[in-house]
């Protein structure tokens, strides 16, 4: 009898989710890391919410698991998560301990199964279909003397095959077409733009990944989009090294365009030291070249290094490398193009602070060389912000920040700041309230923007938000006072488990914007 009962209850454990909630604990360049892993039951292929304000964000996939940890492939749209976050895992099984009838902690049973992810996965069945589509509807009626009229249909798609025919090759698409319509034909236009469309071998277990197809390699951000291959080697889990080429893509349309052509070289570092400390730099030589002849040659690099949720570095530098024609443009055959640094330093659980700096200089390319020097200056342009941030209570939140920049030119010294306070559950009323203001001052404007938030869920399958605000600045010389106020109302739907609904209606009022503006948009994933 007891060991029917087992049998019972071992099986139950099988055919059910769990949610096991943990947090994000570091962000490399291609990976997401979590602080759970297969002791708490995580296993491969498990789905993972990341969760701010209360609410689901982004969705992933764990693609690997050790002891104590997890990771989730990056995407694009989870480029902005941050160490911190809320992650909730919908494991598919129960880890049981021998002799122990009972869950890990912190993973009650769910009887909602855990949904698909749109990120590609290197595990499953062959074939695997996965992603997303939308279809949108935006339309805007603007009673001012610019009569700016449109409607605006949008379609977009996210998709991945997994394992083509039993293989371990991927393809991936990812695109947004887009025709604004305007009563004079003759101003409407369209907007195609293909992000990925990508073939790429990715086997698991093996050192070697290449592709073919449009593509964007994280280790290689200031190479920009590519019509062309790329290849990787892994040396070991440390080291990765790659080489990439190809022409140069046209993002505004579908045309392919091969006047401007793209060569490349990275290595990455990674490294973790027991979930504690986490390493990742990259650095990569990358060349840009229109018919033939030099545009721009620089030397990418990137750092981010943390130390658990307490702190957070991040550094990227670029330099231009000036051969020929552009080191006589220059006067110089090193210079920096941009740097920035930014830090995090969370003081207690209750406070952080941030600072951050950039520059960016303007320099030649082969498009830009014939532009007089009177007006193409080399300029710098620079910026220092500095934020406290702190959480308090069970819900409630505010940051504050300052930013400076300066540099050569006219109208190029500025100040601006920020402030935000509110909370994802209002006095435990359900109710998320945020108000924010942010100011600026500068040589040809200054003025503020207050707008304040509500939202609430409804049902377990609609949310509703409402924002107010306003746009108060003086603008121009002899200054011209603007006095702007605007609503928006929107409402976000789960309809079922793979289809989705968003409405958007803003109307705006004052100086210059009488404009009322509606959005649609219908989604699926698969």
């Amino acid at each position: 009898m007891k060991s029917a009962a087992l049998s019972l209850l071992l099986l139950a454990a099988s055919l059910c989710s769990a949610q096991l909630r943990t947090a994000v604990q570091y962000v490399s360049n291609t990976a997401v890391y979590l602080a759970a892993g297969r002791d708490a039951g995580v296993t491969v292929g498990d789905s993972v919410q990341i969760i701010r304000t209360g609410k689901e964000w982004i969705l992933l996939t764990v693609d690997f698991v050790s002891d104590k940890s997890s990771s989730c492939a990056l995407t694009d749209a989870a480029s902005v998560v941050a160490v911190g976050d809320s992650a909730m895992i919908l494991t598919k099984k129960v880890v049981l301990e021998p002799g122990v009838l009972e869950l890990p902690a912190e993973t009650p049973l769910s009887s909602d199964p855990a949904e698909p992810s749109v990120q590609p996965s290197r595990t499953g069945r062959a074939n695997q279909l996965s992603g997303r589509v939308n279809v949108g509807y935006a339309l805007q009626d603007d009673r001012e003397l610019t009569a700016y009229d449109y409607t605006e249909p949008t379609f977009g798609m996210r998709a991945s095959l997994n394992r083509i025919s039993g293989s371990e090759v991927n393809a991936r698409v990812n695109l947004r077409l887009r025709r604004t319509n305007r009563s004079d034909d003759n101003r409407s236009f369209s907007s195609n733009r293909i992000y990925e469309a990508l073939l790429a071998y990715e086997p698991k277990e093996k050192p070697f990944h290449a592709g073919l197809g449009r593509l964007l390699l994280r280790e290689t951000r200031g190479f920009g989009y590519l019509d062309g291959v790329y290849m990787k080697y892994a040396l070991n889990r440390t080291w990765t090294f790659g080489l990439l080429g190809g022409i140069e893509p046209d993002l505004q349309n579908t045309r392919i365009q091969s006047d401007v052509t793209k060569l490349g070289a990275f290595a990455s570092f990674e490294r973790h030291s027991r979930g504690v400390h986490a390493v990742q730099a990259t650095a990569s030589l990358a060349g840009r070249y229109l018919d033939g002849e030099i545009s721009r040659e620089f030397l990418y690099q990137q750092l981010n290094y943390s130390y658990g949720s307490k702190l957070r570095l991040f550094e990227s530098t670029e330099l231009n490398l000036n051969r020929g024609w552009l080191n006589d443009a220059e006067g110089s055959s090193l210079t920096l193009a941009s740097l920035l640094l930014d830090a995090h330093y969370r003081i207690s659980r209750l406070l952080g602070v941030s600072v951050g700096y950039d520059n960016r200089t303007n320099y030649y390319t082969a498009e830009t060389r014939s532009i007089p020097d009177s007006i193409f200056a080399s300029s710098l342009q620079q910026g220092l912000r500095a934020g406290v941030d702190t959480r308090f209570g069970d819900s409630y939140s505010a940051d504050i920040g300052i930013a400076q920049r300066g540099g050569d030119g006219d109208f190029s010294s500025s100040s601006s700041g920020w402030f935000r306070i509110g909370s994802s559950n209002l006095l435990k009323s359900s109710f998320a309230v945020f108000a924010r203001v942010r100011w600026f001052d500068s040589d040809f404007s200054k003025g503020t923007q207050p707008a304040v938030s509500l939202s609430r869920e409804l049902a377990h399958w609609l949310t509703t938000q409402l924002e107010l605000g306003s746009n108060d600045y003086e603008i121009g010389e002899p200054a011209e006072r603007v006095s702007q106020q605007w609503v928006s109302i929107g409402l976000d739907a789960r309809l079922s488990k793979p289809l989705l609904a968003a409405a958007e209606f803003e109307q705006g009022f004052g100086d210059g914007r009488d404009i009322s503006f509606l959005s649609l948009l219908l989604g699926y994933r698969f």
